[in-house]
């Protein structure tokens, strides 16, 4: 599927969004992300948007780099599963180093592909980033 990397880009080009950074990765699922940022209150939120050689399209943000420690574990991952319990297109997560991720999956196939919805969907994912960015820095750098 990493035409639709291709495709992306000509939608990008075509539609003047210069945001966008793109890498190849030259790993195995031969992955290709599209780099941006959100921005909110003066921060920039890692976004990318993820092509590789299944039929998932991921968005994905780094809402907060290793956001857990003792003092905020339990109000934190209690949170990411209430937002969770509230949300169909996207979940939060905790990854391997305690960062907090949100993710939109996008399943398409090469005849149902659309760059128009894969934009859409990066729009809904830095809403909901700025959304929830001050309730997860609130957490984080709570005062014990």
């Amino acid at each position: 599927m990493v035409e639709a990397a291709e495709k992306f880009k000509r939608y990008l080009q075509r539609h003047k969004i210069d945001s966008f950074e793109r890498e190849e990765l030259g790993d195995e699922h031969e992955s290709v992300i599209f780099r941006s940022t959100v921005e909110v209150q003066g921060q920039y939120v890692p976004l990318g948007v993820i092509f590789d050689d299944t039929i998932y399209v991921i968005v994905r943000a780094n809402l907060a780099p290793k956001a857990l420690n003792d003092d905020n574990a339990y109000e934190v991952t209690n949170f990411i599963m209430r937002l969770n319990n509230g949300n169909k297109l996207f979940k939060y997560y905790l990854a391997p180093d305690t960062s907090v991720i949100l993710d939109a999956c996008i399943p398409m196939t090469p005849k149902n592909y659309s760059a128009d919805l894969v934009n859409t969907i990066v729009g809904v994912v830095a809403r909901e980033v700025r959304k929830r960015h001050s309730d997860f820095m609130g957490m984080i750098w709570q005062k014990g």
